[in-house]
């Protein structure tokens, strides 16, 4: 094999500015450091043999990735090309080589860890190479005759090149790491739904390939200070896989709080401050919307688990905490993969309606978590006038307000059937990536469908998010025949991923295709008429029409905007008339309930 990486930036210094800027640390010494190789060791990483400093560079990776290409237990495969021209690994391990070589699905309970997707919160790279030396060579071969494991190393290989000392101002090492984004500045952790990044569509279609039972997104913190090390976590059971989220909480939770105990280490949720700076109006526990890796793995029935290692602990006690998590994950699936296999495919016999296109936290809270915090101060600067929090580096136990975004946004009822109309490419393209099963029309039909007329639509925000105009409207139902295209598709809510399909076309799911932008053609108005046309027209459709006119007079005394506007009243009758594109505002897809 041959790997070609063009390493961006490289700057390779000491951390010194670290210890100054910010806040003191902890001392750890952890049981993990025993899993460290030693440096002589062909399969040793860069990480170990930098005594826990520093991660591999692209050109480091690759070279160690052609010495794993040699175990026979493993083979990589490329899944995607990034928007430079880099290849995507994805590293099958196992003791059968048709699944190897992706000729066959895995017979066993198969998981699936994915590092480096924002490309500076690195430590999944580091800790799932050592997991790969150990499965290959060392002391967890035997989990292999009851597991299998896919490893992505870096997802984005972009971000991985702009390798920089400089890239992360709030996180404890590596010595160098690379960048959050792509070379779009596409952040991948936000494509999940929309699927704009080459990145993201090969790993869908690898997903959709082995059909993990098991999925891992490691990522490092942003934030408040606290004692835990290693904090993960999942969609609660009130989204869209139950039995997944129970079963996580019933056996996973504490299987690898009791792993990463034993270890010397501190785990924990996922923490968010409620207030966004410190844990004094307590801790959010948000269901994120589908464009998030685990949110996304509930809508579509993949036990998802987000990991987010504290950025202010150690680069060393960051990668062996990880480590420890993922060998807990594989022996937990050794043991109970196949009753998670039985949850999973409960969950997706699910058909629930209505369905919840988003949640918001409630006004106020009776529920508490204990939490594990370290002290802090409100601190001003005489440079920049701007309040700080100072965090002190002492432990402070207490028990803080929990809050939990329970209350719904949105919901719809469940249709039945979508027909999305054949010159809608981009969107069917994705439908397909997703793994959404649909059928094509063979031919062109009228259809008595239920469309959403759209009135208010504005763009979300000042500025184009994830390079897409974002959208936003209300949204009203109305029933009318429509011509649908041959090739048109059909999809059938009566299966797997019939919820995940309304969250992608209802318009007011978050992360619909119509608020993501797929459908901002039908915002603009492209025909229109002249006063001297209009004029005549709309007297002579007053006169030849009573309630017409009554609805007219009725709409004047309502609508302020209509008194006052002659502009407004002549829209009023165009609209009115046959001439009106009725179509203006339509949301194009079809449905049946």
């Amino acid at each position: 094999m041959k790997y070609i990486y063009v390493v961006l930036s490289l700057v390779l210094i000491s951390n010194q500015i670290d210890s100054q800027t910010l806040p003191p640390n902890i001392a750890w010494h952890g049981k993990s450091l025993s899993y460290m190789a030693k440096p002589e060791n062909p399969l040793a990483t860069v990480f170990e043999k930098s005594k826990g400093l520093r991660s591999a560079n692209p050109e480091q990776l690759v070279s160690l990735l052609e010495v794993f290409a040699s175990q026979p237990l493993v083979s990589i495969s490329e899944i995607a090309k990034s928007p430079l021209g880099f290849p995507v690994y994805a590293i099958r391990i196992s003791t059968d080589a048709e699944f190897r070589n992706g000729n066959k699905q895995s017979q066993k309970p198969l998981i699936l860890f994915q590092a480096g997707i924002h490309a500076g919160e690195i430590d999944g790279l580091e800790a799932g190479l050592m997991i790969l030396r150990d499965l290959c060579t060392g002391r967890l071969r035997s989990l292999l005759e009851k597991v299998d494991v896919v490893f992505i190393p870096v997802i984005n290989p972009d971000g991985f090149a702009r390798q920089s000392s400089f890239n992360r101002i709030n996180q404890r090492g590596p010595q160098s790491m690379g960048w959050r984004t792509n070379s779009l500045n596409q952040n991948l952790n936000r494509d999940y739904t929309k699927l704009d990044t080459p990145e993201l569509r090969g790993l869908m279609e690898l997903i959709n390939e082995i059909k993990p039972d098991l999925y891992f997104d490691i990522h490092v913190t942003d934030g408040a200070d606290y004692q835990y090390d290693i904090t993960y976590g999942w969609t609660p059971k009130h989204a869209y896989s139950p039995g997944i989220s129970m079963w996580l909480d019933n056996f996973a939770r504490p299987y690898f709080n009791a792993s990463l105990g034993n270890e010397g280490h501190i785990p924990g949720p996922l923490i968010f401050a409620k207030n966004g700076v410190d844990f004094s109006d307590g801790n959010a526990d948000y269901i994120f919307s589908p464009r998030f890796s685990h949110s996304w793995g509930d809508a579509v029935h993949i036990p998802t688990i987000l990991v987010e290692n504290h950025s202010l602990k150690p680069f060393i006690q960051r990668v062996l905490g990880t480590y420890v998590l993922m060998e807990s994950a594989i022996r937990l699936m050794a043991e109970k993969g196949a009753g998670l296999k039985a949850v999973i495919e409960n969950d997706k016999k699910l058909r629930n309606s209505p369905i919840t296109l988003g949640w918001s936290l409630p006004e106020s809270t009776k529920d508490s978590i204990f939490f594990k915090g370290i002290e802090s101060q409100e601190m001003k600067s005489a440079l920049t006038n701007v309040t700080y929090t100072q965090w002190l580096g002492k432990v402070k136990n207490e028990t803080i307000k929990s809050w939990s975004n329970t209350k719904i946004a949105a919901k719809t009822e469940r249709k039945s059937k979508f027909i999305i109309p054949v010159q809608y490419k981009e969107v069917i393209s994705v439908i397909e990536k997703h793994g959404i099963e649909f059928e094509r029309m063979q031919k062109a039909e009228t259809l008595e469908v239920t469309m959403y007329k759209l009135k208010n639509v504005e763009m979300q925000g000042k500025l184009p998010f994830q390079g897409r105009v974002r959208l936003k409207g209300e949204t009203s139902l109305i029933k009318r025949k429509q011509v649908f295209p041959m090739g048109s598709i059909v999809i059938d809510t009566d299966q797997p991923l019939g919820t995940f399909a309304h969250l992608l076309l209802e318009p007011d799911a978050g992360d619909s295709f119509f608020q993501w932008g797929f459908f901002n053609g039908i915002t603009e108005r492209t025909e229109y008429f002249e006063d001297y046309a209009m004029v005549p027209m709309a007297e002579e459709m007053a006169g030849r029409n009573p309630e017409l006119m009554k609805k007219y007079k009725l709409a004047l005394e309502n609508d302020t905007n209509l008194k006052n506007d002659s502009n407004a009243r002549l829209r009023w009758w165009y609209e009115r008339s046959p001439y009106y594109d009725d179509t203006y505002l339509l949301y194009p897809v079809g449905m049946i309930k």
